[in-house]
């Protein structure tokens, strides 16, 4: 493939396909721009916030994705919310335990769920929490059943007829 720069985007073309980038430049004015005139623009804020979740400034992107989330709720924006907030208990519980609660309320699937009590039992545990480890673990127990109870079981294989006995 070939790479080119010019007015402030990078393309990159291959056989098959033209892909165009905004430069870091590019799109932060365009960011800037568009929070001058809506400071609460939710796509703004949802570019700015996943700009400094790559950048490792996770909590200014966490901020921003939850404002953008909650200017205009998209599932998209909920799911990069999810996983950093995810991320955050997982690699410093302490310091993101505060975000529970939030993270919370946003979870949607049973994966999430499985993932949001793991991480928070673990964290409590390593916390000196323990009756409150024992009972997220205890809410990781019960999710589990009411996954196996929930989800339909096949009947039993055929049974082979009985021949009558020929003695």
């Amino acid at each position: 493939g070939h790479l080119v720069g010019g007015g402030g985007r990078l393309l990159g073309l291959s056989h098959n396909e033209l892909v165009a980038f905004e430069t870091d430049r590019a799109l932060q004015d365009r960011i800037a721009e568009r929070l001058s005139r809506d400071r609460r623009d939710a796509t703004a804020l949802a570019l700015r916030g996943r700009r400094r979740l790559h950048r490792g400034e996770y909590e200014p992107a966490v901020a921003d994705l939850a404002a953008s989330f909650e200017a205009r709720p998209d599932p998209g924006v909920r799911r990069l919310l999810v996983q950093a907030l995810l991320d955050g208990l997982r690699f410093d519980y302490s310091r993101y335990a505060d975000q529970a609660t939030r993270l919370e309320s946003l979870l949607d699937s049973p994966d999430e769920q499985l993932a949001f009590r793991r991480l928070r039992a673990a964290g409590l545990s390593r916390s000196g929490k323990v009756v409150e480890a024992f009972d997220e673990y205890l809410k990781l127990c019960h999710s589990a059943d009411q996954k196996t109870t929930s989800t339909p079981q096949p009947p039993p294989p055929p049974q082979p007829p009985k021949l009558p006995n020929s003695a």
